[in-house]
């Protein structure tokens, strides 16, 4: 059942009525309509499933103002040109939701952190950080170009890989969250999810009629 009518319109009508076929080379997983053939990525699907689903929890966090004190705060190690980059932008990392501060041997030291950051790739952060700060560019602009490497690295991290190997029940619920998503074309880096072969382009690969009803 189509839950958002604009979705559908988004992504068109495959996906919304395909039954699950099986799953080919551990990397694909096929789906099939009357009409067409759809061929979904798993890796790139569920990169993407992961993507957004970051992207929402860190909007709930920022509205619920939901953080992480650590015990001991996270110490990382930077250098003089990376100290001026972070007192110049203080204000931009708060926002993005970290508190920190840097003392005087050059470590920066980490107070605390929206929760919807992996406490394991919290260095990470800061090459993310580092990466798009040596652009001029105000708090909103920088603000997606971060979240988009930040999460787009942890969703690739946590994401079903190629080789994997999925089961029906899994293969619906992938179907049914990328039919919930905001963009199913794409994934975060960009590759498609998904390659939709219409039964006549199909037909005509074996020289047989392409009026199929």
């Amino acid at each position: 059942m189509i839950k958002n009518k604009h979705l559908a319109l988004l992504h068109g009508k495959f996906l919304y009525r395909a039954k699950y076929v099986g799953q080919i080379f551990k990397t694909f997983l096929v789906f099939s309509t009357r009409f067409e053939l759809i061929i979904v990525d798993q890796h790139a699907a569920h990169e993407q499933i992961l993507f957004e689903k970051f992207i929402r929890d860190y909007e709930n966090c920022k509205i619920n103002n939901k953080y992480i004190i650590p015990n001991n705060p996270i110490c990382i190690k930077i250098d003089k040109t990376q100290s001026r980059i972070i007192n110049h932008c203080l204000l931009s990392i708060k926002k993005i939701g970290i508190n920190l501060h840097i003392k005087q041997n050059l470590t920066v030291s980490i107070t605390s952190y929206l929760v919807c950051y992996s406490v394991k790739l919290i260095p990470r952060v800061f090459s993310v950080f580092f990466n798009i700060s040596y652009e001029k560019t105000g708090f909103k602009t920088f603000e997606i170009r971060f979240l988009k490497q930040y999460f787009q690295l942890r969703a690739c991290k946590m994401s079903i890989r190629m080789g994997d190997t999925i089961k029906a029940r899994q293969a619906s619920t992938l179907q049914a969250q990328l039919n919930e998503l905001i963009n199913n074309s794409y994934c975060p880096h960009g590759r498609p999810i998904m390659q939709v072969i219409s039964i006549n382009d199909f037909l005509r690969n074996f020289f047989r009629s392409t009026n199929f009803k």
